[in-house]
C-alpha cells in the first residue's frame, strides 16, 4: 500500500469516527439539555416549595461555565458550516485557527 493510500485511510477512518462521535454527543446533549430546562423551571417556580430556589445561585456559575464553552463551540460550528458552503475559504480557515498545523496532522496519519 502506498504511503497516500495508506494516509487517505487514515484519514477516512478518522474523519467517520469524528463525524459519528460529535452526531452522538450532540444527541446526548440535547437530550440533557431538554432535562436542564425542565429542571431550571422547576427551580424558579419551585412549585412544590421545598427550597428548590435556592439552588439558584449555585447553579449560576456552572451555567455561565457551560455557556461560555457552547459559544466556544458554536463559534466552530459556523465556521464548518461556512467552509462547507464557500464562504470562508481553507486559507481564511488555517489563519484563524493557527493550531491546524497540516503537515504535523499528514505525519499524524501514518
Amino acid at each position: 500500500m502506498t504511503i497516500q493510500i495508506e494516509k487517505f485511510s487514515a484519514f477516512n477512518k478518522e474523519r467517520k469516527t469524528s463525524l459519528a462521535t460529535i452526531g452522538s454527543s450532540v444527541s446526548i446533549i440535547n437530550k440533557e439539555l431538554s432535562k436542564v430546562l425542565k429542571q431550571q423551571a422547576y427551580m424558579h417556580k419551585n412549585p412544590d416549595n421545598n427550597g428548590a430556589n435556592d439552588l439558584i445561585p449555585l447553579v449560576s456559575d456552572k451555567i455561565d461555565v457551560i455557556a461560555q464553552a457552547f459559544a466556544e463551540i458554536n463559534a466552530k460550528v459556523v465556521d464548518f458550516m461556512a467552509v462547507k458552503t464557500g464562504t470562508m475559504t481553507i486559507d481564511e480557515l488555517l489563519t484563524k485557527y493557527p493550531v491546524i498545523n497540516l503537515e504535523e496532522y499528514s505525519k499524524e496519519l501514518l
